[in-house]
């Protein structure tokens, strides 16, 4: 039995939009010039985040060259709100900054949603980026879920 019109065309524009996808991510990237770095890097920081947790904190080690922010949320809590990264804005105070090389403990207190007993928290980590015209977002989000 044929498909219905509309499923059928439904499903060829999941398909041109796959292939655009394919052919977008196969062109190679080209540094880009930012503020924060010298003109001409990349702005891929070498190194890895590790977050571990214990002792009632959590313990994220940042070994990359770059200064990156943290969020930490308790991982049920994390499905019901919507956040944005914060960023080094004019009058914005981000808390969760980690220096290159440094390291931040986050008490399970200080986790947003925690209660006692809760069993797992989602740490949240970003790049913060200027472009030339002083314009700041955040790049390299990654995140791990870490058991309580």
């Amino acid at each position: 039995m044929p498909l219905p019109r509309r499923i059928s065309r439904a499903a060829y524009l999941v398909t041109l939009s796959a292939a655009a996808a394919a052919a977008a991510c196969a062109a190679p990237s080209t540094p880009d010039d930012r503020s924060a770095t010298p003109a001409g890097t990349t702005t891929i920081a070498a190194g890895s985040v590790t977050v571990v947790a214990g002792d009632g904190a959590i313990e994220i080690r940042n070994g990359t060259e770059r200064p990156i922010f943290t969020f930490a949320v308790e991982r049920t809590t994390a499905t019901l709100i919507d956040w944005a990264p914060c960023l080094p804005l004019p009058n914005v105070r981000c808390a969760g900054g980690v220096d290159a090389g440094q390291t931040l403990h986050v008490p399970y207190q200080s986790i947003n949603g925690y209660d006692p007993g809760e069993k797992e928290a989602i740490v949240y980590w970003w790049t913060p980026v200027s472009d030339a015209a002083g314009n700041w977002r955040a790049e390299n989000m990654q995140s791990a879920v870490v058991k309580l």
